[in-house]
C-alpha cells in the first residue's frame, strides 16, 4: 500500500499560533498549528497530551471566516528534537464550515 493516502479530508500546511485548553475552568495555552484539515489538525507544544485526552481548541478567523471554539481528542503524541511534542488532534465533529475545500 505504497503511496496509499488514509486522510479522509485534504490536509493543508498553515502555521499559525492556536489556544487551546483542558477545560473551560483553565487558562489558555498556545501551541503552533502547523498543519489541518476538516478532520483535525497537528499542534506543536511544549508539553506531551495522553492519547485519547479531550481539549478544546480556539481556532483562528483565518480558517473559517470565524473564530470557533472545537473540541478535540488526542490521536497521537510524538516527541521532536526541539523538546516540543508533536500533537495528532482529531475533531470530534468534521469541520464542515471552513473556507478550505
Amino acid at each position: 500500500m505504497s503511496g496509499h493516502n488514509r486522510r479522509q479530508w485534504q490536509r493543508y500546511a498553515q502555521e499559525v499560533h492556536i489556544l487551546w485548553t483542558r477545560s473551560l475552568q483553565e487558562g489558555d495555552r498556545v501551541g503552533i498549528m502547523v498543519n489541518f484539515s476538516r478532520g483535525g489538525l497537528c499542534l506543536v507544544h511544549a508539553e506531551p497530551l495522553e492519547k485519547g485526552q479531550r481539549i478544546l481548541l480556539r481556532l483562528p478567523q483565518t480558517m473559517a471566516g470565524l473564530s470557533k471554539d472545537v473540541w478535540a481528542q488526542v490521536a497521537w503524541c510524538v516527541p521532536m528534537a526541539n523538546e516540543k511534542y508533536a500533537l495528532g488532534l482529531k475533531y470530534e465533529n468534521p469541520l464542515l464550515w471552513t473556507r478550505y475545500r
